[in-house]
């Protein structure tokens, strides 16, 4: 499964010079719209993508899974078709 989502150009946020997984970011920016006191606080380029709560991976480390209904969070992630 590709996890894709489409998020507003305006979203400011920045990472590192280095290299950074495309699910990563994608999930990352999708974390920074989020309106409250800093929601998913695990969520952090310091940790592993898939150590993340409500985050699950298969084998090679690609997300398949978010599972966050336990976390009071209500927003909306659009999901495009990966090229």
């Amino acid at each position: 499964m590709t996890l894709s989502c489409v998020l507003p150009r305006s979203t400011n946020i920045r990472f590192n010079a280095k290299a950074i997984n495309p699910e990563t970011e994608a999930l990352l920016r999708w974390k920074s719209t989020l309106i409250g006191a800093n929601p998913l606080p695990s969520w952090s380029i310091a940790n592993s993508t898939c150590s993340w709560s409500g985050i699950t991976c298969d084998a090679a480390g690609h997300v398949t899974k978010l599972h966050l209904s336990g976390f009071g969070i209500h927003a909306t992630i659009l999901s495009v078709p990966s090229p």
